[in-house]
């Protein structure tokens, strides 16, 4: 066949079949040296594994194809009258790096990803064995601002509660716990018995259900609103002073009240410390002094509970990162000192992309969401380097850190729904995959969109929605479901929506 200018050519494509998909695990490119590509007519996507893709074309002139490379082989076959059959072979590709060439003389672009990595699972360290796929009573025991002993999520915990929770297959629960509005004045601070009561009492039945517990100080800390203010303390060594004694104090009393409690029962020192910023605010520019302030406050913590004795002597006791970012719990977290060894944990939490888990103005995620309604950058890939960042930088060397809180939103659309399952599962099945336990954030919100992640409803433990059943599932599975097939690997080859 004769060789043919390009500009002439009418192509008609009937039908374009191709066997895989873009693998979006980015590595280094290997661009061909085939700069007229810049004018592509389409372009052929193919997994590691190789694969074909076949096109009709019309075409008043006969066809011939060319490539410079041995791993992309081309045929062509004259079916009708101007009609021709493209079929193309491409190997597998056994380089872990993307591969890129070009066909011509129909300007056609083959890309082949490399090879992904096979990620080996990690051996579960004792933290992730007690903790394992946990999930949070929300916002329950940190109502603040409004009448004592009334709740945001207008719920009453109960046996059944617990129970159901080890039932859909939880290990744990986290109990987040906002102490200042029943705190009494300087320098006791003491908690009312009847609000210790409460807490101890839920407590309680979450342990007897087999559960294994988290219990905090929340919000005291809010944006620095409120007298955990890491903002005021990083600027006034007498502001600090008095936050330490409070802290020591209220601490004490926790400590004392759950003395007896075995090991089942974690302490967790503060939450989400930052000064509003989130991560982003003042921290970014005063020297690295909020840092040094929350690294104080966590030795001081450890210190207090260790010195109450009891069982609170070896208790395993979890410290955050400032504003328990991951990147900065590698740049500016300090493990504090302990009189024991291997039971201080490091707390993060993960809500990335928070367009997509928390906000809904973005409805996909993954390497099969459409690019214009997901967040570039925070697909599997990212999730991947996050959680090696943690296993490497400090369970590898043995300090655990657990997922204190994740989660993402419900959607009211089927198909933004299905990314939200997929998000689910993958963030699960990836943090086991490092032997980072965690625990699903929900906080009774029935609804759809901004902030609604309720899925287990607080008083009766009930499943709250028609796809309740569903998720709870997908994410106590992506954990307890012992079998070798079921990687994270299956979950990113099987589970993204089409």
């Amino acid at each position: 066949m004769k060789i043919v200018n390009l500009l002439p050519l009418l192509l008609s494509f009937v039908a374009f079949l191709l066997c895989g998909c873009s693998d979006d695990d980015k590595q280094e490119e290997i661009v061909s040296e085939l700069n007229f590509l810049k004018g592509t007519e389409f372009s052929v996507s193919i997994k590691a594994d190789g694969g074909s893709a076949s096109t009709l074309v019309n075409s008043t002139s006969s066809i011939s194809l060319h490539t410079i490379v041995d791993w992309v082989s081309t045929s062509v076959t004259e079916v009708s009258e101007n009609t021709y059959s493209v079929q193309i072979d491409i190997a597998a590709n056994s380089s872990a790096n993307e591969r890129k060439t070009g066909i011509y003389q129909l300007r056609i672009e083959v890309v082949q990803a490399g090879k992904r990595a096979v990620i080996e699972a990690k051996e579960l360290n004792e933290v992730a064995k007690l903790l394992g796929i946990g999930w949070n009573l929300g916002n329950h025991f940190d109502s603040y601002g409004m009448t004592k002993y009334s709740w945001w999520d207008l719920s009453t915990p109960s046996q059944s509660l617990y129970d159901k929770l080890k039932e859909y297959g939880f290990s744990s629960v986290r109990i987040p716990v906002t102490w200042y509005p029943y705190m009494g004045a300087a320098p006791d601070y003491t908690i009312e018995s009847k609000y210790l009561d409460l807490i101890e009492s839920n407590v309680s039945m979450a342990l007897k259900s087999g559960l294994a517990v988290v219990i905090n100080i929340h919000h005291d800390g809010a944006e620095s609103k409120n007298w955990l203010d890491i903002k005021g303390a990083a600027k006034s060594a007498e502001r600090n002073d008095t936050v330490k004694a409070e802290i020591k104090a209220v601490w004490t009393q926790i400590a004392n009240r759950f003395a007896d409690f075995d090991e089942s029962l974690v302490f967790e020192g503060f939450n989400e410390l930052h000064d509003g910023g989130w991560g982003w605010g003042d921290n970014r520019k005063d020297g690295g002094k909020q840092y040094a302030i929350l690294n104080e406050w966590n030795q001081l913590f450890v210190d207090v509970v260790r010195g109450t004795g009891g069982n609170n002597a070896t208790r395993y006791l979890s410290v955050p990162a400032y504003s328990t970012n991951i990147d900065l719990a590698k740049s500016d977290f300090v493990l504090p000192k302990d009189v024991v060894s291997d039971k201080l944990i490091l707390s993060v939490h993960f809500y990335d992309p928070y367009n997509f888990t928390l906000e809904d103005s973005k409805s996909e995620w993954g390497h099969t969401g459409d690019a214009s309604k997901k967040v570039d950058g925070s697909d599997e890939t990212y999730v991947l380097k996050q959680f090696k960042v943690l296993y490497d930088t400090f369970v590898k060397d043995g300090v655990p850190v657990y997922i204190g809180e994740f989660g993402c939103v419900r959607r009211s659309d089927s198909r933004s729904e299905q990314f939200r399952r997929y998000w689910l599962e993958y963030i699960v099945k990836a943090a086991k995959t490092y032997s980072l336990p965690l625990m699903y954030w929900d906080n009774n919100a029935k609804e759809t969109g901004l902030e609604n992640s309720g899925v287990i409803d607080h008083s009766t433990g009930s499943l709250n929605n028609s796809d309740s059943e569903t998720v709870v599932n997908l994410m106590t599975s992506a954990w307890n479901k012992d079998d070798e097939e079921y990687t994270i690997e299956w979950v990113y080859d099987n589970q993204a929506p089409e």
